[in-house]
């Protein structure tokens, strides 16, 4: 997958963005994150620290060093998944210590409960409002909506996340319907 990432941002960097063949390899590494925990007591404790703050770096340099020239995804995803993993890493290596007590703070907590729905709702925003505009939209406005998508993403997280991440009709379905519904739901998308 990386490696088709980086041909395809290089023949066509749309297709190569929103393609799931060429962004499986980020996917690809938290699943193999996820299958290695048993492996990260192993990591001394007192490098945790070090390691969280190491993926803190990186994920900051590669929201300061990428631009809109920046081929992504390509082999420039390697930089903040590479970071992330870090970050993941030493929280688990050594929690309470290093980065979380920066990760844990309130304002980063609000962040990671909305960051789905963030997700969905930033880039429609960021591309739809300039088209209404006719025109590329200054940095206030753009950050003016960032600001709007952060209270969407708020609504959406309390009125359809919330609801249906905590609903006893869900949690009472059998496991193998849940499957079901996941597949049949994958299988339409396509």
């Amino acid at each position: 997958s990386l490696a088709w990432s980086y041909h395809q941002t290089t023949v066509d960097g749309t297709t190569a963005y929103f393609s799931p063949f060429t962004r499986a390899s980020e996917l690809a590494a938290g699943a193999l994150l996820a299958a290695a925990i048993g492996v990260l007591p192993r990591i001394p404790a007192r490098l945790g620290p070090w390691i969280s703050w190491l993926g803190i770096a990186g994920i900051l340099a590669s929201s300061v060093l990428y631009s809109g020239t920046t081929l992504f995804p390509g082999i420039a995803i390697l930089l903040p998944v590479i970071a992330t993993m870090l970050v993941i890493i030493g929280g688990t290596v050594a929690p309470e210590r290093g980065a979380e007590r920066l990760l844990k703070r309130h304002i980063f907590q609000l962040t990671g409960k909305i960051s789905y729905s963030l997700y969905l709702w930033h880039w429609p925003l960021l591309v739809i409002a300039p088209a209404w505009a006719g025109r590329e939209l200054t940095v206030t406005e753009n950050l003016g909506i960032c600001l709007i998508a952060v209270a969407v993403s708020a609504v959406t997280y309390v009125l359809v996340e919330d609801p249906v991440r905590n609903s006893a009709r869900l949690r009472s379905a059998p496991a193998l319907s849940s499957v079901a519904v996941g597949v049949a739901l994958v299988v339409l998308s396509f």
